[in-house]
């Protein structure tokens, strides 16, 4: 008896939350149902895919230099190196403009959000050439 009276609290709570956000629910303050912090975004996929990038173009670089697996360990390190510091670089940028725009009104913060995004798409190209030429660069230069 004990766990049906307490399902059929959330059971109420679930339906409250879903008619009405941020409001009091039957003596509670409801929070949003999507938390935004816990749950997996575009911007992290975009995130990921930056530090993949420059990888990407490093081993290419070391596929069409034919330099061996000493050329393959070096294209390797370099990536990461330059995934990790574009990524951190993307990351901090969306923090910070995520920030700034959240004050604006909606379809003024729906453009700020695709411009941002257009933005992020450039800068993973731009860490896939940048990748790709510092990968050949360090591969002429050791090999």
């Amino acid at each position: 008896m004990e766990l049906r009276r307490k399902l059929h609290k959330w059971y109420a709570l679930i339906a409250c939350l879903r008619q009405q956000k941020n409001k009091q629910c039957h003596g509670r303050v409801t929070r949003p149902v999507v938390d935004a912090t816990r749950t997996m975004t575009l911007w992290h996929l975009m995130t990921g895919i930056c530090w993949a990038t420059p990888l990407s173009g490093a081993l290419a670089a070391a596929k069409l230099s034919k330099a061996g697996l000493g050329g393959y360990i070096l294209a390797v390190a370099v990536g990461l190196a330059l995934g990790l510091v574009f990524a951190w670089i993307i990351w901090t940028t969306g923090k910070v403009v995520a920030a700034r725009i959240r004050k604006y009104p909606v379809p003024a913060y729906e453009q700020y959000a695709l411009a941002i995004y257009f933005a992020a798409a450039v800068w993973i190209l731009l860490g896939l050439l940048v990748g790709n030429w510092a990968s050949s660069a360090a591969i002429r230069l050791v090999f």
